[in-house]
């Protein structure tokens, strides 16, 4: 039987899709569609589709198991009809069969995941299918299951048990042995299973071969020798640690087969759950085993995925004493690397893991850091055009291409890099490799747009869009939102209700439908909402509370927590913030926040309860995006605006990649929950908002990863409408920093109140730009003055050149940005009069004129600094230079005189974030809000502390210690309490003991201070002091953490 996926069978699947939504979604049974009576050939055609695509596999004809296009469409759409065929409850007689089927064309397919997914539901107990154990070896193949156990599985009776045997032996020695193996067995198997096995025989033991096949040829023991060319006993330490994966996916294949694995520069679009993580480790072990380095940097872009992405490699390193994983804090100090190069030896090989801003520190403190590196990786590598942080980052990779030799394996990965060909241009000159053509899938993704339809009432529907034409419809599930009456709190209230609709201005209030859709659909797996803005998410927590308050029955969010994980977040963010907090409550119900106002012990608490599955649900903004993995099966998108910009295209694709996480879900599924759109996207009034859908939802539009610097040189156009735009030039502005220095800040202002009074509407978008001007001019200040030793005029052609930005530049642009580089040179060489103390700007990441004025404070202030004895009197000194130079806005629009002083003591005392806002209260801080005086806020404590302080300040801080030594060399006594100082801004704590705790893993504030209280009595001064004392102490420490989070007592028990 040909299979031909024509029109017919498409419209039965979707209808069979559509049945099994409609149970996953809790439609009542009575709205259900009728699939049509033939179906169930959709059943026969699938399972022929997996006889032909076994039979292929094996095949002697194919040694390189290559599947026909054509076929391999066959294999896809036939694990969407076993998976959607048992959801959809058609035939509830054989469910062990069915997801037997289903885990056999997931893998067949290439779906490793979702077959692992459907696999692990079997019961190899209740699988029987009169087949001599056939039926369960397979399963237990596909779980990864086999053992000296499964011979118990065998029926003893059957003719061809001996063969069976054969299979549990050939994979015994294979995956537990690592020892050669003999598979010749696998023809004579079946020869006679076609001679005598029945049909259903045929077909799984033809499967059951074919997998094996695969898995042989697969697994890490027959490739990675291949990929590497090192000899197959090299990686036998790495497959016994249980860890690690033995089968490469088909993301690691892909690699492998690239020649990443064997040292080849490469630039990688790779999708999230997909293996990256392992993918990074076997390409650093590679490098180490086949002697081409002996360090190896990652460098990653937030602090909290540091410590994931060093834990993950550590876990995957752990069978190898001599690899030293650390993830060095983003302090802008040495200690840290001072203290790892002290335990190094010729024998043993480091990983380091940083932020990009801490790497930038280092090899301005001294360039031999990365000289002898032989392998560096930048993941999350898609922020060249990110408005903060693009321009230094750009830089920073520019200066490591001017100093790594030709050898040196570069690697830069992302989920979507759109140009990936560009960039692999300049980044290794067109040597590298290219892997960017969406052919590596983690899982399926299935969209929905939510809309209301009258019938017998106001019932809201959820409208599947077809993945192969997203304006088309692929079916639909009926009311599955209703709305109700909310409970009144007051006799003389209105009626309100859930949701909250106005039919007559098509406006649903609350991101009421958001909230609707995650309570229906938590009971099924991972659920996250995402907002623009974290205040929107937090009036979503205060939503949530409220109609749980008004007779809403919320008790789902809390029904699926495990171990009273929900309880013990609860509890860390009381004794962080209080319990008069909508974080504290909304928790309590079993929902969390999870954005920038969130501090960090708390919010990777939240990811590691959900990526344990230990709760279900989060509401968040593009933190979400940011690289941690999380198992969420259904994401929805309240808004397409982050602030108040319209979401990219390319960080769309980011975000909704993390849903449907490979291994947990066959499916990540996500729900547009703004309605009123695609009910009108034929009306000719409203179908723009419908247009914007689908021009987000095509990955095609994606734009293009670019450098912050063409900012500089290419007029950047700013969209007034849909068929409006308006151009502005920057380069005039750049060129007025350098040329009318006094009155730059008088031009800005004219600048802004002109453009105020032409364009009112996109004005943040303007200010937004200038902004981004001046942190690309900094930038590039600080990147010459890290190499101007001279006035070389070939450095610093050579310097403009090496830019992402000057690679993309026009032969007009190339001549601006080499004019502006040559200017600022000119004003460095003027106004930094000598090699040394330019190389001690270049180290402090600020601006030129930010740090003239900081030397001219610190030589004017030095006696007062060299007076200080303590860590009080140094900070009284210097916070009206943090509050001058900082760009948190909170921190500057605080107006009570001494507060930021008292709030920053109280913060590097340990003083919890709900006795710093107590105190702030009591003592009546004021706060500009809107333009008016205000009481200080939690969040605002929360963000003065965790940013104006916790990152901010420790860059002032740095700058003022480096020009205060460098001015004045008897200033070494101020300079230690300057550097202590940093590290208690950084993290808010007050002794070493505690930041060296929380350095280790356990990042809260209240967490680490109650271990090092506990520990009290040691003298802790190293983390790896810190470590043995915790091993030897680790009983009394578990007892402390018992009502904390778990991720806190999974780390001390990892020690």
């Amino acid at each position: 039987m040909r299979m031909l996926i024509g029109d017919k069978s498409k419209h039965l699947l979707k209808q069979t899709r559509s049945k099994a939504k409609m149970y996953e979604y809790g439609v009542p049974r009575d709205l259900h569609i009728e699939v049509d009576d033939n179906a169930n050939e959709l059943l026969l055609i699938a399972i022929s589709a997996i006889g032909k695509i076994s039979a292929e596999v094996l095949n002697e004809n194919n040694p390189y198991r290559i599947i026909p296009a054509d076929k391999k469409a066959e294999i896809e759409f036939a694990s969407h009809f076993f998976d959607a065929f048992l959801q959809s409850k058609l035939e509830p007689h054989y469910p062990q069969y069915y997801l037997l089927l289903g885990a056999i064309a997931y893998y067949l397919c290439d779906y490793a995941g979702s077959a692992k997914v459907m696999a692990n539901m079997i019961k190899i107990n209740e699988l029987d299918l009169d087949c001599g154990g056939i039926e369960k070896i397979l399963a237990l193949m596909l779980q990864d299951k086999i053992s000296n156990d499964s011979y118990t599985y065998i029926d003893q009776n059957a003719s061809y048990s001996h063969y069976l045997t054969q299979v549990i032996d050939a994979y015994n020695t294979w995956f537990q042995q690592y020892k050669p193996i003999e598979l010749s067995f696998i023809k004579d198997f079946r020869t006679f299973i076609y001679a005598h096995g029945s049909p259903r025989e045929l077909l799984l033991c033809d499967s059951l071969l074919a997998i094996l096949l695969i898995k042989v040829e697969r697994s890490a023991l027959n490739l990675l020798p291949k990929y590497t060319g090192l000899p197959a006993y090299n990686w036998v330490g790495m497959l016994r640690n249980k860890k690690n994966i033995h089968e490469l996916w088909p993301a690691q294949i892909r690699l492998g087969e690239a020649g990443v694995f064997s040292g080849s520069s490469a630039i990688i679009q790779m999708p999230t759950s997909s293996g990256k993580t392992t993918s990074l480790s076997i390409t650093i072990r590679s490098a180490f085993l086949g002697g081409r380095t002996n360090s190896a940097i990652v460098v990653v872009p937030f602090r909290a995925l540091c410590m994931e992405i060093s834990n993950d490699i550590a876990n995957d390193f752990s069978d190898d004493p001599h690899v030293h994983v650390n993830s060095l804090s983003d302090v802008l100090e040495t200690e840290d690397l001072l203290e790892l190069l002290e335990h190094l030896g010729e024998e043993t090989k480091h990983i380091m893991v940083m932020t990009p801003e801490k790497l930038i520190y280092l090899i301005r403190q001294d360039i031999e850091i990365i000289k002898d590196t032989g392998l560096i990786i930048f993941d999350e590598a898609d922020m060249f055009d990110d408005a903060s942080r693009g321009a230094q980052y750009e830089l920073l990779i520019s200066t490591i291409m001017t100093y790594l030799g030709k050898s040196t394996q570069k690697i830069l990965i992302s989920a979507v890099i759109p140009n990936a060909a560009q960039i692999n241009d300049w980044f290794t000159n067109g040597e590298g490799v290219v892997i960017a053509d969406n052919s590596i899938r983690a899982t399926e993704k299935s969209i929905a747009i939510a809309d209301w339809v009258k019938r017998n009432g106001d019932y809201g529907y959820l409208f599947f869009l077809d993945p192969e034409n997203r304006n088309n419809l692929e079916f639909y599930v009926p009311r599955v939102i209703e709305i109700m009456q909310l409970n009144k709190l007051k006799r003389n209230e209105k009626d309100r209700f859930f949701p909250s609709v106005n039919f007559s201005k098509s406006k649903v209030g609350y991101n009421d439908i958001a909230i609707y859709l995650a309570l229906k659909l938590n009971h099924n797996g991972g659920v996250a909402i995402f907002c623009g803005r974290k205040d929107t998410a937090d009036n979503v927590l205060n939503r949530i509370v409220e109609i749980g308050n008004r007779g809403i029955d919320i008790s789902s969010f809390a029904n699926y927590y495990v171990e009273n994980e929900h309880e013990k977040i609860a509890k860390l963010i009381k004794e962080n913030y209080g319990q008069n907090n909508i974080y504290y409550e909304s928790a309590k119900r079993g929902v969390f926040a999870h954005h920038s106002g969130i501090s960090n012990g708390i919010r990777i608490a939240t990811e590691y309860a959900m990526k344990e599955n230990l709760i279900r649900c989060i509401v968040c903004t593009s933190t979400l995006a940011q690289g941690v993995n999380l198992p969420i099966r259904y994401l929805i998108i309240s808004s397409l605006y982050q602030t108040q910009e319209k979401i990219k295209v390319r960080d769309f694709h980011n975000l909704i990649g993390r849903a449907g996480r490979a291994g947990l879900y066959t499916e990540g599924t996500i729900l547009l929950s703004e309605t009123f759109v695609y009910s009108r996207k034929n009306n000719w009034r409203d179908r723009w908002r419908w247009k914007r859908y689908l021009e987000i939802l095509n990955m095609d539009n994606s734009e293009l990863c670019l450098s912050q610097f063409l900012l500089l040189v290419r007029p950047k156009i700013f969209k007034l409408s849909s068929n409006t735009t308006v151009e502005y030039d920057f380069y005039d502005l750049a060129l007025a920093r350098y040329n009318s220095t006094e009155n730059y800040e008088e031009i800005i202002v004219e600048l802004t109140d002109d453009f105020q009074k032409k364009y009112p509407s996109i004005l943040f978008i303007f200010i937004s730009a200038i902004n981004s001007v001046n942190r690309c001019l900094d930038a590039i200040e600080s990147y010459i003055l890290s190499f101007l030793t001279d006035s070389n005029e070939y450095n610093l052609k050579l310097l403009v050149s090496n830019t992402f930005g000057y690679f993309l530049s026009t032969e007009e642009e190339k001549e601006r940005m080499w004019n502006l580089f040559t200017i600022i040179r000119n004003y460095l060489v003027g106004n930094v009069n000598n090699a040394e103390k330019r190389a001690v700007f270049s180290r402090t990441l600020l601006g030129t004129k930010q740090l003239i004025e900081l030397e001219n404070w610190v030589i004017d202030n030095s006696d007062v600094l060299m007076s200080c004895n303590t860590i009080t009197d140094t900070l009284r000194v210097i916070i009206p230079m943090i509050v001058k130079y900082s760009e948190n806005k909170c921190l500057k629009a605080v107006v009570t005189e001494g507060a930021i002083f008292t709030i920053a003591n109280m913060w590097i005392s340990g003083r919890p974030y709900k006795q710093i806002l107590e105190y702030a209260i009591e003592k009546n801080f004021i706060i500009i809000r809107r333009k008016k005086e205000a009481e200080i806020q939690l969040n605002e404590i929360i963000d003065i502390c965790d940013d104006g302080f916790g990152y901010s300040s420790t860059l002032i801080i740095n700058a003022i210690s480096e020009l205060l030594y460098f001015n004045f060399e008897n200033s070494e006594g101020v300079c230690k309490l300057l550097a202590e100082l940093s590290k208690r801004m950084r993290y808010g704590l007050p002794t070493k003991e505690s930041i060296i705790i929380y350095e280790a893993g356990f990042a809260d504030r209240v967490v680490s201070l109650k271990l090092a209280d506990e520990l009290s009595a040691y003298n802790i001064k190293t983390m790896r002091q810190f470590q043995r004392i915790a091993k030897q102490n680790k009983d009394k420490l578990l007892n402390v953490l018992t009502e904390f989070p778990k991720i806190f007592i999974d780390r001390m028990i990892e020690l």
